[in-house]
């Protein structure tokens, strides 16, 4: 998944030099950039993909996508789609020059100026102001049949979430402020100090105003200031920009906004919107966002992915309702495929920035595969160099095995003894190419039986579909899966998979995914049905884990890589069982320390989750 190709410097830029080097590296070792119509086909109607597929994603829209990404693609025999925020889009009506046409000769100046978005303003500051293509240009690269463009909702902001205020956004935790003007921007809206003014919130720009915790415009109701706050503080704050700059940059201003916010208590900052205005307000952002692509393309569009990757179950509703099927969200590493979507629609995993990619190659869910990485979080080249390197004298199927061994005693995940117990079921098939053995549980539950068997056939079928055609892979390539179970109550039930693969390259890949069912009805129990307010338990389980953490991981602990996989998101979380004593989560290698340190497990007991509403039935209270 990527965002800009340009040699603007960022966390989510990738120069098109490093890009070229990337989709050459894919093209010279058989990957192929598949089509956005071929992926869902495949996930919608289980239709075959060759092996070495990959689906190569670009978020937001922006003009170097057209300038840059696409040509390069196009050169290489590669296709991608783009997830365009449709009211972003410019209204050129000429296409632009790209990077095809510099290879024929037009000078480079010729090109837009996509790699120096900084934009000087009349108030003394610069500000990023991204250039976004054109519907002439996205209609330019579908007639290609090399990007296609699909939804990535119609002005991807965010929203208010809640009275705290302050240091409370994932930008603003860590980040140590270069200046007064900076460190006020923290705490209040100050002209000039958001570092991005494209993921806005979605409320009227007022001077002044506390920076509200913000979540994801589809992801969380919304908190409304309150009227009496607003009066207030635009009565202290010039509204002005330059004039609100130079108000910033007295201390004593400061403190005197300081002692307004102080006076009102929690209750009289604002309000969070009713379920209802929610919902309406996500309808009408989905519906726009539906029928711009529709109007424009001369299509309808079946995918989404959620800005920022997080969406709700309103959100996937109301989706549906726009005409959406299948949606794209993050996650951290490998991806692995979440059984929660079988009856909640597709839902498939972005691998993260320039220097990942996802490989079409994993489980399927209940007939409709899924999207899983198969490459870690390095450069291509270095994956593909490991894998020729690595000498075939040793016996790989041996490491696979004490792969598991270790991960078995790595994670020590204990299954709870219960009146209902299940039985070990297994699909197997070895080749000369291919081992695996994929194990799953009969639970006696006619619905959670067909679901988890499905998974398990169509895991096995997958695997051999997508490795099966390979040529001479000189050791064979292994999948096994074994699963371990809890029970919080005997009527719900957690399943443990643990994936070890080998596919080439130094070491084999892990993947811990959870699946955890209502054994009264079969339904699938998600984050969402766990606790009455997900925000707040988000962040209880990440301030909890970061603390276990930090603790346990002694020598392997990183700063970086801790913070991030352990952030208040729900896709951090998104793999839990429930036990009788709370909830325990699987973090993923690489996602919270290096692949040296394994997966991590934490157990939070239910008492600490008390202020998120935890929905004591799921526990038989």
């Amino acid at each position: 998944m990527y965002h800009y190709v340009s040699r603007f410097p960022g966390a989510i830029a990738v120069s098109p030099e490093h890009f070229e080097d990337q989709c050459r590296g894919m093209a010279e070792h058989g990957w192929r950039g598949i089509g956005l119509d071929e992926a869902e086909g495949f996930l919608l109607k289980g239709a075959p993909l060759p092996p070495r597929s990959l689906l190569i994603t670009f978020d937001d829209g922006y003009l170097d996508n057209y300038v840059y990404a696409w040509p390069i693609l196009r050169k290489y025999g590669h296709k991608g789609v783009v997830f365009a925020v449709t009211e972003r889009m410019e209204a050129e009506k000429k296409c632009r020059p790209t990077l095809a046409d510099v290879w024929e000769g037009l000078p480079p100046s010729s090109l837009p100026p996509v790699d120096a978005p900084m934009h000087d303003t009349p108030f003394g500051y610069q500000v990023r102001r991204d250039m976004f293509f054109s519907w002439e240009e996205a209609r330019h690269m579908e007639s290609s049949g090399v990007m296609s463009v699909a939804a990535h909702s119609a002005r991807h902001l965010a929203v208010f979430a809640g009275p705290e205020w302050g240091p409370v956004n994932r930008h603003d935790r860590h980040q140590k402020p270069a200046s007064a003007l900076e460190a006020a921007g923290q705490r209040f809206h100050v002209p000039g100090t958001r570092a991005n003014t494209f993921n806005a919130v979605d409320f009227p720009e007022v001077w002044g105003l506390p920076r509200f915790k913000e979540r994801p415009f589809l992801y969380s109701r919304a908190f409304i200031p309150s009227p009496d706050l607003v009066a207030a503080v635009q009565r202290l704050v010039p509204q002005e920009p330059a004039e609100a700059r130079t108000f910033f940059q007295s201390a004593g201003n400061v403190a005197a906004l300081e002692t307004l916010v102080a006076g009102f208590s929690p209750d009289r900052l604002g309000t969070l919107e009713s379920e209802a205005a929610r919902r309406s307000r996500v309808h009408e952002e989905l519906g726009a966002c539906a029928e711009t692509l529709r109007r424009e393309l001369g299509h309808p569009v079946r995918s989404l992915c959620w800005p920022w990757g997080s969406g709700s179950e309103v959100a996937r509703e109301e989706g549906r309702k726009a005409g959406f099927s299948v949606f794209f969200t993050t996650r951290m590493g490998a991806n692995p495929p979440p059984l929660q979507s079988t009856r909640r629609g597709v839902e498939l995993a972005q691998a993260q920035a320039g220097n990942l990619f996802e490989a079409v190659a994993g489980p399927p869910v209940r007939g409709v595969p899924d999207l899983i990485s198969n490459l870690w979080t390095k450069r291509l080249p270095d994956v593909m160099s490991a894998a020729k390197s690595f000498g075939t004298g040793f016996p790989m199927s041996y490491f696979v095995r004490f792969l598991l061994l270790c991960c078995t005693v790595a994670l020590a995940i204990p299954t709870y003894a219960n009146a209902l117990n299940e039985r070990d079921a297994v699909v197997s098939r070895q080749t000369g190419k291919l081992q695996i053995r994929v194990h799953y549980p009969i639970t006696g539950n006619a619905r959670v039986d067909a679901d988890v068997a499905d998974w398990a056939h169509q895991a096995v079928d997958t695997f051999q579909n997508t490795y099966g055609e390979e040529p001479d892979l000189g050791v064979p390539y292994e999948l096994e899966t074994t699963y371990s179970t809890t029970r919080s109550t005997p009527s719900v039930l957690s399943i443990v998979w643990k994936t070890a693969s080998y596919t080439g390259g130094a070491h084999g890949n892990l993947e811990i995914t959870t699946t955890t069912y209502d054994m009264k009805s079969g339904a699938l129990i998600d984050l969402y049905d766990v606790f009455e307010n997900l925000d707040t338990a988000l962040d209880v389980m990440s301030r909890y884990c970061t603390k276990a953490l930090t603790k346990s991981l002694g020598d392997m602990y990183n700063d970086d890589m801790l913070r991030s996989g352990t952030a208040p998101e729900a896709e951090n979380f998104s793999s839990f069982a429930l036990t009788p004593e709370g909830i325990r989560i699987f973090f993923q290698p690489y996602q919270v320390a290096p692949w040296a340190a394994g997966s991590q497990v934490v157990d939070i007991p239910l008492d600490a989750l008390a202020d998120a509403g935890p929905r004591l039935s799921l526990w038989g209270k």
